[in-house]
């Protein structure tokens, strides 16, 4: 459990189905690029920092071409010797544009969710979000260290 009372794991998946990563509620985009600006529930701003949203595209990018890569290797396995170009290659390019334009919307709401997992939310990100502390009596909890006794002062040998 976190500070938002979620396993990291729940956060990732409500971030891959395009909900917020915070609450959990859906319906953040109008259309299938615009994300709205804050989370209807918890008013979170998903633009954290300028430039949030490069590592979504990045990621976008690398599900892209790794995906291409695996159809255009699988495809020339099945067909060798005669492997036909033209149709694989139109294949290859239809993936690669189906794909990176309709993983966009997911790949934001997930790259979202990794980026609260790796700097955590701040008290003015999200006013309405649930704030979890973490139990005492559990062995994970935050448990406060007694003060260590001073020593005592050490004799004048002079």
């Amino acid at each position: 459990m976190d500070q938002l009372g979620v396993s990291p794991a729940r956060i990732l998946m409500r971030g891959a189905t395009r909900r917020c990563p915070v609450c959990g509620t859906g319906g953040l985009f109008s259309g299938w690029f615009n994300l709205a600006k804050r989370c209807p529930r918890c008013e979170l701003r998903f633009e954290r920092e300028p430039g949030t949203f490069i590592g979504a595209i990045g990621m976008n990018t690398i599900v892209t071409f790794v995906s291409l890569f695996g159809i255009i290797l699988v495809g020339a396995i099945l067909t060798q010797p005669n492997i036909p170009l033209v149709p694989l290659a139109s294949l290859a390019m239809g993936w690669a544009l189906v794909s990176s334009v309709g993983g966009m919307p997911f790949t934001k709401t997930l790259w979202l969710a990794i980026d609260l997992l790796l700097s955590p939310l701040r008290d003015d990100e999200a006013p309405r979000a649930p704030r979890v502390l973490p139990r005492t009596d559990s062995p994970r909890g935050a448990k406060v260290a007694a003060p260590k006794p001073k020593p005592p002062p050490r004799p004048d040998l002079n």
